[in-house]
């Protein structure tokens, strides 16, 4: 069966900030609120590795990286691996 199509009106901007070492980029929303930033904390990106600390808007985030764990809500402040 075809999934449903959501309609949405919300534009997100990817802002990125290269002036700086290392780079960064923020996704933010039509209204300027920052949703995801690696500002913080930086980017590596090797061969077979990516690892980004960011800051959330949300103490309610779900599903990011992957894990194992009992719960389906994340602990914060915990590395995602």
């Amino acid at each position: 069966l075809p999934r449903a199509t959501q309609s949405t009106t919300e534009q997100l901007k990817v802002v990125v900030n290269d002036a700086v070492d290392p780079f960064s980029f923020s996704v933010q929303r039509a209204n300027k609120e920052t949703i995801f930033d690696t500002a913080p904390g930086g980017l590596i990106f090797s061969d077979k590795f990516i690892q980004l600390a960011v800051a959330l808007p949300s103490a309610n985030m779900y599903g990011w990286g992957e894990n194992v764990h009992p719960e389906l809500k994340l602990a914060r402040l915990h590395w995602l691996h």
